[in-house]
Parts: C-alpha cells; structure tokens; sequence
C-alpha cells in the first residue's frame, strides 16, 4: 500500500484497518468511516435487511430467509414485528410502505431494501438500484432533490449474485439494475434495494424470493479488489448498458441518473451522484445513443467542472 497512511483501532471487539486515501477502500471490506476505512477481514459487514409489512415480495423473502439460513427470532421487536439475527445479519419489518420507511434508526454498515417492483409491462424481473429523486418530487418517497448514500461495489456484487443463482435455481427472470429512483433518501448508512417484479405471480414465487435471499447472504463472499467505482448517465428506467457492464466488465455503478432524469439534474444532485456514491467514483459512464445532444453537452460541462473522466458506452 504504497503512499497509504494505515492505522489500527480496535470497536467492539474486532481489529479494524483505516486506510488513507479511500481509493484503497473495498476487497470485501467494511467501512466504519465509509470514505476512509475498511476491515482486515471480509464477510463481516453489519448488515440490516428491510422488509416491509404491506409488500408480499418482502414478506416472501424474509421468510425464506428465516427458515433456509436459521435466522433466530430474538425478544426485540421494530414496528411491532419481531427482530431476526444471524451473525452480522438482521431482519427488521416496517409497518409503513417500503419506499416510505424512513424511520429505521437501527444501527448497521449497510442497508439492503428487499421488496416488490411493480410495472405496466409485468414483466419478471430480478433488480438492484440506488435510491433517490432528481426532481423536486418526493410523491415516490425520500426528500426532492435528494440521493441516497450507496455502495457501487455490493449493488454489482448482488447483480453478479441475481444471475448466478437464478440461474442454478432455473428463475428464467429479467436480470437488471435499474436507474436511481424513490426513497427513502436520507440515510447515513450505505444502502440499496433489491426486488421481485413485477406482479404478484413474481412477489409470492418461493424459488424467486430464495434467489434474492441467497443473494442477500453471499454478498461478501469473494473479494472486491478488481471493481472501478463508476456512475452512470442516460438510457432508460431499466439501463441495459449499464446492467451489461456491471456484468461484463470491472465497472461497479452506484448512482445513475437516466435520460428522463438527466432535464432535472442540476449541480447539487450532480454532486451528490459524486459524493454519495462510494468507494468514490473513478469515471462516469455516458450512454452515448442513450441521451439527447443537449443532454450530453449538459452531463459533459459539468464533468468537465470537477474533472472527472468520462467514457462512452
């Protein structure tokens, strides 16, 4: 770790790393200071899986959760509902609707949103996606003109993990990560959803509901150490090119403002697809065919201002 100023600290119980500059952040590591730090040892991230109460898909998943990984019931409760704990994993239920939930105050390193995608189309799909408005509009959630803190890293990882074990368990769904959109936003601790989609046949589909959770539970199993951090800019709700590369290539993609997105972006959501995508950004994704010229010109300037790369997919 050349040029790198490396200091150990020790909370509750555990040997910490902290490593300046944050580039060196990622490898299946946590962040007690996400900018900054990461654990010597993977797999031990604190995370803290949300489900919703009114939504079938979360309630399916949560149950296969419980019963196929031994999740324990424990004596606390959240909104009513009971807590689950398996080492560093937690199961909580909220009795508001899941974009909406923006009361959790539950200690943890990483927020993971299970619950349903709903769509005209019902077409069914398996999605990630950050969370956030670009527009003044909050009717879907979270604050106007707010992102949410997201981690580019676990949303390619929980990708990978979607495709690989739909396809061991034969769910022939859509494989997609979609632009950023919805609350809630206003979170300190990293997070992003994962769904079922996009009808209710998809929502109570046990196979389904077991893919996301083997996702959910094997989200630090191999390192992080060849991932680019990246954002992305154009293309539509479902952003296929951007799907493609997280696949395909070491592109890890938190933020992505879509071409419909792009009319409201102005320097402060600019900002904060920087900012609170970590590990911080290396490049910014343009689909090139994905946005108007003008869109393009706008997305460029204002790359050009923080001088931040670009490349055209």
């Amino acid at each position: 770790m050349k040029n790198a100023t490396i200091m150990l600290n020790r909370r509750n119980g555990e040997l910490i790393l902290f490593v300046e500059p944050r580039g060196l952040v990622g490898q299946g590591c946590r962040a007690l200071d996400p900018e900054t730090a990461v654990r010597i040892r993977p797999g031990l991230l604190k995370k803290l899986v949300i489900v919703s109460s009114k939504d079938k898909a979360g309630t399916n998943i949560k149950e296969v959760l419980v019963r196929k990984f031994d999740f324990e019931e424990t004596s606390e409760r959240f909104d009513g509902y009971p807590i689950f704990k398996r080492g560093d994993y937690e199961i909580i239920t909220s009795s508001k609707d899941i974009i909406f939930s923006d009361h959790i105050n539950k200690e943890a390193d990483l927020y993971v949103f299970a619950s349903r995608h709903s769509s005209v189309e019902g077409i069914p799909c398996l999605t990630v996606h950050a969370t956030g408005n670009f527009s003044a509009s909050n009717e879907y959630g979270g604050r106007g003109k707010e992102l949410s803190l997201t981690n580019s890293y676990y949303l390619k990882r929980a990708l990978q993990l979607l495709r690989k074990f739909a396809e061991e368990l034969g769910v022939s769904y859509k494989i997609s990560q979609e632009v950023t959109h919805h609350g809630p936003t206003s979170y300190k601790v990293p997070s992003f959803f994962i769904e079922i989609g996009s009808s209710e046949e998809e929502w109570v589909n046990p196979t389904a509901a077991e893919v996301i959770a083997k996702t959910i539970m094997n989200l630090d199993t191999e390192s992080f150490s060849n991932f680019i951090s990246a954002v992305g800019f154009g293309g539509p709700h479902y952003a296929p090119k951007f799907t493609k590369l997280s696949l395909e290539t070491n592109y890890a993609i938190g933020h992505i403002c879509s071409k419909y997105a792009v009319d409201d972006l102005d320097r402060s959501t600019f900002r904060q697809m920087l900012e609170k995508t970590i590990p911080k950004p290396e490049v910014a994704l343009i689909d090139w065919k994905g946005l108007r010229k003008d869109s393009r010109e706008k997305v460029i300037k204002l790359l050009s201002e923080v001088g931040l790369k670009y490349e055209r997919v």
